[in-house]
């Protein structure tokens, strides 16, 4: 690029000085034409050297006009996603699971009338905590005598179990029967059970006469045949309470050693008796065919069994009397019931207290307790209450 330009400038150079010899105007020195030469091409020359030595910048584009100029347009800020937080639903919901039949499998078989204790064990799956004010209630088939509805005696909060018995009385006539539960809550809603509450627990029993006991047999023997009247050996034995022995237990754990008073004070204590029998009239091998308990001589105060409900006996070696002896709550496996007073006279329902005794046959004593289960105490500050004398077991058996 430079060779160029200073051929350039040679170039006027020569036309400038050839120029010289044309003779200049008259008005004109020639001084000054050579000296107006001379600059003519010394700005020829600067301006050459100003292109040469500036740089090439781009074109500069024109701004547009004021009314084509526009803020910038800028994004909105992030938002921030917020955090889920759990919906709590306007109100909770009761749901109710069956667990177990605590007593009384399916199909179990009574006798005609025979008084029984059916409970259950259901768990509350919901959100409600159960409160007194909820029940079990019967739904259809057979209530075998039962009350309608069973309220819950305390709280039972959501995934909590409870055991819920109901007192029955297997019908007179020979059959199957079953009868079907729900639940009820405080409002008096229905719920029933299972995940979708679409089923009722329930309990079946059958009622059959027991096969008469045959009385003789015969005997087999080899050639000569010999027939030999068979007469199995049977028995009955008294157990006797033994008084140093027994004694009555209240809800504060003070001892009565010379009293036996179930039921509750009016100070509304609750009150449980201890009895304990001499095993030793019932020979080794015997099979326990009925119980029957003589109350012998008894009395009641207020209204033990409309205030508090069935009386029961429990089995309960408890060795030594104690305290400690005394049994808060509602139980099951009750052995014994009786569920009025007319029933300590004719003996009650002892189905299971023989199979019981028979669990200590060998040993030199069978204890049990007595108590009402439905409730410890009515708080009406009256006593209700069963009085009695020393008890006795009449227990009848076979021998092989």
């Amino acid at each position: 690029m430079k060779s160029r330009s200073i051929i350039v400038i040679l170039v006027i150079f020569s036309i400038l000085f050839s120029g010289c010899n044309f003779p200049p105007p008259e008005e004109v020195p020639a001084d000054q034409i050579a000296t107006s030469a001379a600059a003519t091409v010394m700005a020829a020359i600067a301006e050459q050297q100003d292109a040469i030595d500036a740089p090439e910048l781009p074109p500069v584009e024109e701004a547009p006009p004021e009314e084509e100029l526009q803020e910038p347009t800028l994004a909105p800020p992030p938002t921030e996603t917020p955090t889920p937080t759990e919906t709590i639903p306007e109100g909770c919901i009761d749901r109710a699971v069956f667990v177990a039949d605590v007593t009384i499998p399916d199909d179990t078989v009574f006798p005609p009338n025979a008084d029984f204790d059916k409970t259950w064990r259901i768990r509350n799956d919901g959100t409600c905590t159960w409160t007194s004010s909820y029940a079990l209630v019967f739904r259809s088939g057979d209530a075998m005598g039962a009350s309608a509805v069973i309220p819950l005696t305390g709280a039972v909060p959501p995934g909590s179990s409870v055991d819920i018995t109901v007192d029955m009385t297997a019908p007179s006539a020979e059959g199957t029967y079953q009868g079907f539960w729900d639940m009820r809550n405080g409002d008096g809603v229905i719920f029933r059970f299972g995940a979708g509450g679409t089923y009722s627990i329930y309990t079946r029993i059958i009622v059959q006469v027991a096969a008469p006991t045959p009385t003789f047999g015969i005997l087999l023997m080899p050639l000569p045949v010999t027939l030999v009247p068979f007469f199995p050996s049977s028995g009955t034995a008294t157990l006797n309470a033994i008084a140093s022995e027994s004694g009555t237990v209240s809800s504060s754990g003070t001892i009565y050693s010379s009293i036996r008073n179930v039921g509750d004070t009016n100070t509304n204590l609750g009150m449980q008796v201890f009895l304990s029998f001499d095993m030793s009239s019932i020979p080794l091998g015997a099979t326990i065919t009925d119980v029957e308990v003589d109350f012998v001589d008894y009395d009641t105060l207020g209204d033990p069994f409309g205030s508090l409900g069935a009386l029961r006996a429990y089995a309960q070696q408890y060795g030594t009397l104690s305290s400690s002896d005394y049994v808060t709550g509602s139980v099951t496996n009750a052995i014994g019931r009786w569920s009025n007073e007319g029933q300590l006279t004719t003996g009650g329902s002892t189905v299971y207290l023989g199979n019981a005794i028979a669990n200590r046959i060998g040993s030199s004593r069978f204890q049990m307790r007595l108590q009402f289960n439905d409730l410890a105490t009515d708080n009406d500050n009256t006593s209700d209450m069963v009085r009695f004398d020393l008890p006795r077991l009449i227990v009848s058996y076979d021998l092989p």
